[in-house]
């Protein structure tokens, strides 16, 4: 058998090759299929770049050029004589990183293992990759925000409905305005950025091309529905006037022109709708005398003394007040009857504290009363008798607590209280308030001898004489506060009492028969005021002056016997702790004591170096103080 020749041979040969190249192909279409399950397609590329082999965040990263170069684009904008150039970052214009790469993914696998294997060949091919095309957000926020600013002058807004009219309201439809075409806009602008990214952008000119703006009508951003119904209420309201009649039979006539200064248009912001609305307090005003006859404030069930020792019950009233909503409701239905007629809405408003009420808390006489005097014609003084007139006629419920700070609030000009002397952390300072401190001690002893159970009660840190010792209290807003417990069956009733030199306060209820005693030990641990010391170079070394008299601190026990209508007695007691105050002298440097911060060592002078000091000037200069009459403390003492 003969061997075919090498003519005959070739064509076996090229159809071996063939079929090896082919399966070569597969292999690694294959291999390259399993490998980049994740990862972007043989010949894939983004504006020239490659991507081949990378995975989404490496697709990201390889983007941030090409993002870059697109923020720093410009544009240039037109519209009539306006022109103005922008970088697209400006107007919002960016690549969206994340959207790219996720079309980059999907390049070549649209069509399944087919479109995979188109794919996979053209990377065989020269300039036949598979460009990833740019998704390119535009925010039309941004673009609104940018423009509006710099074209509000040439374009006309739209106007909003409203009334207008002084005799006469009518309602103004609006008018429709201008607008840029944004959604034309952004179209442009994304087109352009794909240029610019895509690098198909002309060189020159057209890197930074200029775009014309079109306009567009712009109507008011309302509900036309409620621009209409608005116009038909107000028509009915103004067709003729209103009559307002009481169950009573009192009647009040308003015109038309009266409504003027009532009927207000008001545009939804969330909805953009347009309704109107009536000022209350102005329909108010125009019906004050009318009012005056129907409207009525509740007055509380109150307490008369009777020689100053029997509490006699005022009775309650309910009162009677103008139920606003319903009153416009009901407007807004008259006006459109023939009758025009308005029938006036009162809800009925009750006592805080009824007679039954009252009557049933069994408040029968005084309990207990406690007074302390003060110097007069003070700022403290004003506080006092500020916080005592809102403290007069306090009633607490059987088994209800008291606080002094809810019921004064806290200490502000607004609430008319002034600025007075306050110890704070030892120093003296002026705080509004000061002074109350002298009303909490008064009603504190009050509830003391009427045998209520004390909650809280913080003593003063130092002492003042004008107070009994141990059963004093200082208070201030928010803490340290005064509470007590109305631990009787019936109410309790305060009463306060002042003129400029005493507060009184007087407490009425019914205790069972309470007795109460009070008391106090003698004084122990007593500390002397400790010795502060002031430099002032002036004073002659042997003759140094007191600047502040000191006070001895020491600690006494008080304590309170209760005994009750059927001999059981309960007793308390606890400690108090007066802390002491210093005594501040001023002496010259050289006698300073060692330990002291200001001491320096140096020498006392001679006489004749001693530096006089006028009378006027130390006079002037030197503040003296007398412990036995502080007029402050924590809270004015």
């Amino acid at each position: 058998m003969a061997l075919p020749t090498m003519s005959q041979r070739w064509p076996m040969f090229a159809g071996a090759f063939v079929c090896s190249a082919l399966l070569g192909v597969l292999m690694s279409f294959f291999v390259q299929r399993a490998g980049h399950g994740e990862h972007a397609l043989w010949g894939v590329e983004f504006a020239g770049t490659p991507l081949t082999g990378l995975d989404d965040r490496e697709i990201e990263q390889r983007l941030l050029k090409p993002a870059h170069k697109l923020s720093q684009a410009s544009v240039t904008l037109q519209l009539a004589s306006r022109s103005r150039s922008f970088r697209l970052a400006e107007l919002g214009v960016g690549l969206n990183l994340r959207s790219t790469a996720s079309l980059a993914l999907r390049a070549g696998r649209e069509r399944g293992m087919t479109g995979e294997m188109a794919a996979f060949l053209r990377a065989f091919v020269p300039s036949a990759g598979a460009p990833t095309r740019a998704v390119v957000d535009v925010s039309d926020e941004k673009l609104r925000q940018v423009l509006k600013p710099w074209l509000g002058p040439v374009l006309r807004p739209a106007r909003l409905p409203s009334l207008i009219g002084r005799s006469s309201l009518q309602v103004d439809e609006g008018q429709v305005g201008e607008t840029v075409d944004y959604q034309q806009l952004a179209q442009r602008l994304r087109q352009h950025a794909f240029d610019v990214v895509q690098k198909t952008a002309r060189p020159g000119s057209a890197q930074q091309p200029i775009l014309t703006l079109s306009t567009v009508d712009e109507p008011p951003s309302v509900d036309p529905a409620s621009v209409k119904k608005s116009k038909r209420q107000l028509e009915q309201l103004m067709a003729a006037p209103l009559m307002f009649v009481s169950e009573t039979g009192q009647q009040l006539s308003i015109n038309p022109k009266q409504w003027t200064a009532v009927v207000h248009g008001v545009i939804d912001a969330p909805g953009r709708t347009l309704t109107l609305e009536l000022d209350i307090e102005q329909l108010r005003a125009k019906m004050r005398a009318f009012l005056g006859e129907l409207e009525r404030p509740a007055r509380d069930a109150s307490f008369e003394m009777i020689r100053g020792k029997e509490p006699h019950i005022l009775p309650s009233e309910v009162g009677a007040g103008l139920d606003g909503a319903e009153l416009v409701r009901r407007i807004w239905a008259a006006s459109a009857t023939e009758q025009r007629q308005v029938l006036v809405p009162l809800t009925i408003t009750q006592p805080k504290l009824t007679t039954l009420q009252a009557e049933s808390l069994h408040i029968k006489e005084l309990v207990a009363s406690f007074v302390t005097k003060h110097a007069c014609c003070q700022p403290r003084v004003d506080n006092i008798h500020t916080a005592a007139a809102r403290l007069d006629n306090t009633v607490v419920v059987p088994g209800g607590r008291f606080s002094l700070n809810s019921v004064l609030g806290p200490r502000t000009p607004a609430s008319g209280y002034k600025s007075a002397p306050t110890i704070v952390r030892g120093e003296m300072e002026d705080v509004y308030g000061g002074g109350i401190s002298q009303l909490a001690t008064t009603l504190f002893n009050a509830a003391l001898r009427g045998g209520y159970k004390i909650v809280q009660r913080q003593p003063h840190s130092i002492y003042f004489s004008r107070y009994p010792e141990g059963h004093e209290a200082t208070v201030s807003y928010p803490e340290p506060d005064l509470i007590f417990e109305n631990d009787s069956a019936a109410g309790l009733l305060i009463k306060t009492e002042y003129s400029g030199t005493f507060i009184k306060v007087l407490i009425y209820g019914d205790t069972g028969g309470r007795i109460t005693s009070v008391g106090k030990s003698p004084r122990y641990d007593v500390v002397q005021p400790p010795v502060e010391y002031e430099p002032d170079e002036r004073l002659d070394p042997e003759k140094p002056k007191r600047a502040r008299a000191g006070q001895m601190g020491w600690k006494l026990k008080v304590w309170r016997t209760v005994t009750l209508s059927d001999g059981q007695k309960s007793e308390e007691k606890r400690e108090v702790v007066y802390q002491p105050r210093s005594e501040i002298m001023r002496i010259h440097p050289c006698k300073l004591p060692e330990d002291h911060k200001d001491y320096t060592g140096e020498r006392c002078p001679e006489p004749d170096e001693i530096k006089e000091v006028d009378r006027e000037e130390e006079l002037s200069d030197d503040v003296y103080y007398d412990t036995n009459q502080l007029e402050y403390d924590e809270e004015g003492g």
